[in-house]
């Protein structure tokens, strides 16, 4: 299935929070199917979760970048700036042992082009 972007969701028990992005998911498609925006691949649904997307460490994602094809172009401190080309340099600034949550992971995706797998 196509990604959703955009698709995210929050529940206080992890089945909430499914049964919420599913939700969400499907009104995106519709919405999508009544204004004559849907492509073939929203003909046929499917939802999984992305458990990738849950928490990761940001030595983890950064270790992550270096695997996609980001480079260190330079670092002061905690502050990386990542390069890659096509791409505009991101600046990385966490800490080896911050957890990084679902929001920030998906925003550093829509700049970086990480996706969950990629974890």
């Amino acid at each position: 299935m196509a990604e959703l972007p955009g698709v995210l969701a929050y529940g206080s028990t992890q089945e909430d929070a499914k049964a919420k992005v599913q939700a969400l998911a499907l009104r995106v498609v519709a919405d999508r199917l009544e204004h004559g925006e849907a492509g073939p691949e929203l003909m046929s649904i499917s939802l999984m979760l992305h458990e990738a997307m849950a928490r990761h460490s940001s030595s983890a994602c950064a270790r992550s970048f270096l695997r996609i094809g980001w480079s260190v172009k330079r670092q002061s401190g905690s502050h990386r700036t990542l390069a890659r080309d096509g791409w505009p340099d991101v600046v990385f600034a966490f800490h080896d042992a911050e957890e990084l949550g679902p929001r920030m992971l998906a925003r550093l995706g829509k700049r970086t082009g990480l996706r969950p797998d990629d974890l």
